[in-house]
């Protein structure tokens, strides 16, 4: 009976003690498993931190760009307004009124007419029609701004360059090229700004005599009494 008892203790012991060792080996597993998770959660905070850092020093410097923009936008309320020109914000003409008034603000008076008339003038009009180039009208609203300035102040260079649009030109106009007048990026600037604010001179109209053929011309000025 003894032995029996004795026996069974043992068994029970043994039990115990796979069923206790199986529990710690377990639970040394999940403390292992929570270490990983725990790790892999600080990392993710640091991550987060650095994350933060980085915008707070992003939403700094957007904060100087938008200090820098506004002060760009005070300087240039503050030029239109010395050049006589109203605009209201946003206005769909900001972009011609930006030219217009650097125009004026920067340009000589009357320069961006007389390179017009001195180089441009004896080969294109302004809504004339076609000459011996094509007609400049609208030419900002038809063109790049930028290609126009380096057509104006290189023409040759383009072409060397196998530009297809220049080399297009040069096709439709009777192989004829643009001279090269040695202009300024300035100066071209400028003529394009003519040409944009350009407004065609229309002749008054002269009344119609009624009276006799010869009491008209002599009231006109223009014959032997």
């Amino acid at each position: 009976m003894n032995k029996r008892l004795f026996a069974l203790i043992t068994i029970v012991l043994a039990v115990v003690t796979v069923v206790t060792g199986v529990l710690y080996a377990q639970e040394k597993g999940n403390i292992s498993t929570l270490k990983t998770n725990l790790a892999a959660a600080e990392a993710q905070v640091s991550t987060l931190e650095t994350d933060l850092v980085a915008a707070e020093a992003h939403v700094a410097t957007l904060k100087a760009q938008v200090s820098t923009l506004d002060a760009e936008v005070l300087e240039l309320k503050t030029t239109l307004a010395e050049a006589g020109v109203q605009v209201t914000f946003p206005d769909v003409n900001l972009e011609t009124a930006v030219r217009e008034a650097i125009y004026y603000a920067t340009t000589p008076g009357g320069q961006g007419q007389a390179i017009f008339e001195n180089t441009c003038m004896m080969c294109h009009t302004i809504g004339g029609g076609i000459l011996i180039g094509p007609d400049l009208k609208d030419v900002t609203s038809r063109r790049n701004r930028d290609w126009l300035i380096s057509f104006i102040t290189s023409p040759d260079q383009l072409v060397a360059q196998e530009d297809p649009l220049a080399i297009q030109l040069v096709e439709e106009y009777g192989g004829m090229l643009m001279p090269n007048f040695g202009l300024s990026a300035e100066e071209a600037e400028a003529a394009l700004i003519y040409i944009e604010m350009y407004v065609p001179q229309v002749e008054p109209l002269r009344p119609q005599c009624t009276r006799p053929v010869r009491e008209c011309v002599i009231l006109g000025g223009g014959a032997d009494r």
